[in-house]
């Protein structure tokens, strides 16, 4: 659940991949990629904030090595 006071800056953390690459340049692989309708800040709890994270998730993969 999503806390009461909890603010749109605390659902982008929640779609933060694992480890968290402080350098934006670094490739360390990607070990955990979180997706879901909860980790969709305009669309929480629907199925189209479901859809559109997956899309966020896979172009972060494509970007990440490299493949757009």
């Amino acid at each position: 659940y999503v806390a009461v006071g909890s603010t749109g800056t605390d659902i982008d953390e929640l779609a933060e991949p694992l480890p968290y690459p402080e350098d934006q340049s670094s490739n360390k692989p990607l070990q955990i990629l979180f997706a879901g309708e909860a980790t969709e800040r305009h669309y929480y709890s629907t199925t189209h904030g479901a859809y559109l994270s997956g899309l966020r998730e896979a172009d972060r993969l494509l970007g990440h090595y490299n493949l757009l």
